[in-house]
């Protein structure tokens, strides 16, 4: 939640408030209210105490701040997550629960409102303040189950609420609730007719213009270019979040991120449409556009799984992803790495042959894509990958997935599983904050956390157990390398992107990176944590000075770069596989 001042002080007023009335009894004395709802309804001078009043005041206050801040930027995922997962019959039998505990003496029983004079008009947006306050304080602790099984979201459906919606249709809800909520707060609620003495509204109408300023800042708006490449002209309109001197990167609803070159820009216009990411149903219309015709959607709790394969197999595939992404986040949450959440659902792309997959990756890898086995793609944030067992045109479009469990734990599957699965960590890496997107990470770093990642665990239906297991590939190929060739490595390695793309020396220098993490995982922990803490917050486009590398390199693991090359080979050659 954003850390504003005002926002600490209310709730310091709060709870000494709170705390007057507990010492003074439970119900404040409260005047006479004249005539029904809509004429004039004011508290008479001198009647009750002036905490309860101060109560009052600083919980609406509260209620205004937070609901701001629950929609600040750095908090807009959550609260979208949080609506679009909250159940409707849930938030109905934990509204009366929240306002007891979290609202204390302000909570308005049934009868009281009656004897007040409140219509069923009024109750309704009393009711509707009051879930907005309430969701915004629940929006961290509360953890909410994404509907992974179709049945459960067709159940879901049938039982679903006037405003919230239905299954995919949260957006609706949160833009009503961004438009409408300090405007209730603010003018619409009869709690503040009831409550807050006259000289106290300049401080809500504060909190309020603070809400609706911090709701103008939430959604940005959008930037049209057009672009000339490769003899034709594009045009595309999203947010640019990262500029330089040699161009700039434009973010798409669709979650793509585009690298244009300043000399390729033909227009850029700002437009009044704010930018917003496309939601779940218009992204699954959007990855089914780039896919064979026939195609279908397999969804999971993070995962989108585009496929023209066996479902057997989609369902496999999402099922491992997700033992992954669990693993993952487990792991570096448990290390004291933030992990963010995606703000859209992660797409995987199953083709059900190598000949269609080709097709599909010559545009982005060229005369590569006969040759690989999988790939995550940084510009549509997509990994890519096609049936290892064969699909529709091997004769086993009737397998299951216990036969897929099985043929996978086969020797000959396990290279090309480990690729699959080091593409899709590089997926999670980039979807969670660990690293930015198009940012100058080292490429040792990057590669070397994916094969980290990357040793396939099969038997587990649950968790991930391969993580951190030694690589016996990697293994063996750093060994021979090293009786081969006892020149220095590492300098090299921290410095040179190029080392590892290049055909003759990549298989020498990714089984050199995952030594390098390997040893600084095991043996350096706590400084690879602060590295990588380091390292994410490097922003896409940053061009660092040269040397800037290997000094923060140095600032986290000690200046003496050989004496640590050492120490890595002669943990490495005394490793068994």
């Amino acid at each position: 939640m954003v850390r504003l001042p005002l926002l600490r002080g209310a709730v310091r007023a709060a709870r000494a408030d709170r705390r007057a009335i507990d010492r003074l009894g439970n119900e404040p004395p409260l005047a006479r209210l004249r005539g029904p709802l809509g004429r004039s309804h004011h508290l008479r001078p001198g009647a009750g105490h002036p905490h309860h009043h101060a109560a009052h005041r600083h919980v609406l206050l509260l209620a205004c701040v937070g609901f701001a801040a629950a929609t600040a930027r750095d908090g807009l995922a959550r609260w979208q997550q949080l609506v679009a997962n909250m159940d409707p019959r849930h938030l109905a039998r934990q509204r009366q629960h929240d306002l007891r505990w979290h609202a204390g003496r302000v909570r308005l029983s049934r009868q009281r409102r009656r004897r007040f004079g409140l219509g069923a008009a009024s109750r309704n947006r009393y009711h509707l303040a009051t879930d907005l306050w309430t969701l915004a304080l629940r929006r961290r602790r509360q953890c909410c189950r994404h509907p992974a099984d179709e049945s459960l979201r067709r159940r879901r459906d049938r039982h679903a609420h006037p405003l919230l919606g239905r299954s995919g249709g949260s957006h609706r809800f949160w833009r009503f609730a961004a438009l409408i909520g300090p405007g209730v707060l603010y003018c619409g609620c009869p709690v503040r007719r009831y409550f807050i003495p006259e000289e106290s509204m300049i401080r809500i109408r504060t909190a309020a213009l603070v809400a609706l300023c911090l709701l103008a800042a939430t959604f940005a708006s959008a930037d049209e270019i057009t672009f000339q490449r490769d003899g034709q002209k594009i045009e595309l309109q999203g947010e640019v979040i990262a500029t330089h001197a040699a161009g700039l990167i434009l973010h798409t609803p669709d979650g793509k991120m585009w690298p244009i070159q300043q000399d390729e820009i033909l227009r850029r216009e700002k437009t009044s449409d704010p930018f917003q990411l496309q939601t779940k149903d218009e992204l699954i219309e959007t990855v089914l556009r780039e896919m064979p015709p026939g195609s279908q959607v397999f969804e999971t709790a993070h995962y989108l799984i585009a496929y023209n394969t066996s479902r057997a197999y989609a369902q496999w595939v999402g099922g491992m992803l997700e033992r992954l992404h669990r693993g993952f986040t487990t792991y570096w949450s448990q290390r004291g790495i933030d992990i963010k959440q995606s703000d859209q659902p992660m797409v995987a792309l199953v083709f059900d042959n190598q000949n269609s997959f080709a097709n599909y990756s010559k545009a982005e890898l060229g005369a590569a894509a006969n040759s690989v086995i999988g790939f995550y793609s940084m510009h549509t944030n997509y990994v890519v990958m096609f049936d290892l067992t064969g699909g529709a045109g091997g004769g086993r479009r009737n397998i299951g997935i216990r036969d897929i469990q099985r043929l996978m734990t086969r020797p000959d599957f396990q290279w090309s599983l480990a690729t699959v699965i080091h593409e899709a960590t590089h997926q999670i890496a980039f979807n969670s904050g660990v690293q930015q997107r198009f940012a100058d990470v080292p490429l040792w770093f990057s590669e070397g956390l994916a094969i980290y990642f990357e040793t396939p665990d099969v038997s587990s239906s649950r968790g991930w157990r391969g993580i951190g297991e030694i690589s016996k590939p990697r293994l063996g190929q750093f060994q021979k390398t090293a009786r081969q060739n006892g020149q220095p490595f590492l300098p090299d390695l921290l410095t040179n992107d190029d080392s590892l793309r290049k055909a003759a020396t990549a298989l020498d220098r990714y089984a050199q990176a995952w030594a390098l993490t390997y040893y600084l995982q095991k043996r350096m922990p706590d400084e690879y944590d602060a590295y990588l803490k380091e390292l994410s917050q490097i922003e896409p486009l940053n061009d660092p000075p040269e040397g800037a590398r290997m000094k923060m390199f140095q600032k986290h693991f000690g200046a003496d770069i050989l004496k640590l090359e050492g120490e890595v080979r002669e943990m490495m050659m005394n490793l068994r596989p």
